[in-house]
């Protein structure tokens, strides 16, 4: 019920004895319940604050205090009231006389909007492999790079060790030269050492953040998949047939896959509420529908024109658009 609330979210119902009630608070990401007492025509959340003479009163009081003062580790107030849904106009059960076309338009929104996550997940996921086997490459050149600097580090010993046995200043100078090259190659492999480190950090850092990235799109994508086969499920009870459903998956397929990637990765990050009843315009001018046309640029799949009214006055359409703003 408190799915995709935010914190604050409250509701008050009947408490299991007789006479109380229950105080139903989502804080944070759980869901806290808080016993309201009703005694003597009073009520408070313990005997010792029995101070409210109702439970509107105290829920009007918590909504402009802190609950700190029930209890420090709820530092809210009561934010959002949680409405009472109306079960008559779900997202899934739309009465009237359009409601295969709401389903239909949903449908479209919902498969944009699914194909988007698998586009974006299978980039995601092509990413982290190509990164990953980066930083295998990486990984083995640094050591290559460390095996070498360690093989520098004794020739530079043995050097050293011969210099101290040589008598003959020229064979001493021979070996002084020797030495200098050594130590520059010793310092450009340790330059290029660190260089690789610096660069195996960049990459774990990058592998992170995907894998991040892919984790947030799972449930995304379930829940879309999920929608996606209530929605269908919906338009076989109203007699639509799968071919006619899949020749729409297929188009909106089409569709999804011209749609410019910039575009894509904004209305990936945007919450798309796939509700058309909520924004059907019976009476739509020309002018409006050349606006809706313009969202369907914008927004492949997110409008859908209808012809609703035959009229010797002139043709009205019926028009479905996600308000994604």
């Amino acid at each position: 019920m408190f799915q995709d609330c935010p914190s604050g979210t409250f509701c008050v119902r009947n408490s299991s004895n007789k006479g109380d009630y229950t105080l139903t608070l989502k804080y944070g990401e759980r869901i806290r319940l808080i016993k309201i007492i009703v005694l003597g025509g009073n009520c408070g959340f313990t005997h010792d604050t029995l101070k409210f003479d109702s439970v509107v009163s105290l829920i009007h009081y918590y909504r402009r205090n802190s609950l700190e003062e029930y209890n420090r580790q709820l530092s809210t107030v009561l934010l959002y009231p949680l409405r009472k849904p109306n079960f008559e106009r779900t997202s899934w059960i739309i009465d009237g006389e359009h409601s295969v076309e709401h389903l239909l338009c949903q449908l479209r929104g919902l498969q944009a909007a699914y194909l988007r996550v698998i586009r974006r997940d299978d980039q995601v996921s092509g990413e982290l492999d190509s990164l990953r086997e980066e930083l295998q490459k990486k990984r083995h050149a640094w050591a290559a790079f460390t095996a070498t600097h360690a093989l520098f580090l004794t020739q530079m010993e043995l050097l050293e060790n011969n210099r101290k046995l040589l008598s003959d200043q020229s064979e001493i100078e021979q070996l002084n030269n020797n030495r200098e090259v050594q130590q520059r190659r010793l310092e450009s492999i340790r330059f290029q050492q660190v260089q690789m480190s610096d660069q195996i950090e960049t990459i774990e850092k990058n592998i992170k953040e995907n894998e991040v990235l892919h984790c947030s799109l799972m449930p995304k994508l379930s829940k879309l998949h999920r929608e996606l086969n209530t929605c269908q499920f919906r338009l076989c009870q109203m007699n639509v047939s799968q071919v006619a459903m899949d020749k729409i998956l297929q188009e909106v397929s089409f569709l999804a896959d011209t749609e410019p990637e910039p575009l894509a990765r904004i209305l990936l990050q945007l919450t798309l509420r796939w509700q058309p009843d909520r924004y059907l315009a019976l009476d739509c001018t020309k002018v409006f529908h050349l606006f809706l046309s313009f969202l369907l640029i914008a927004n492949r799949c997110c409008a859908l024109t209808h012809s609703v009214n035959k009229t010797n006055s002139g043709a009205h359409k019926g028009s479905w658009c996600d308000h994604a703003f």
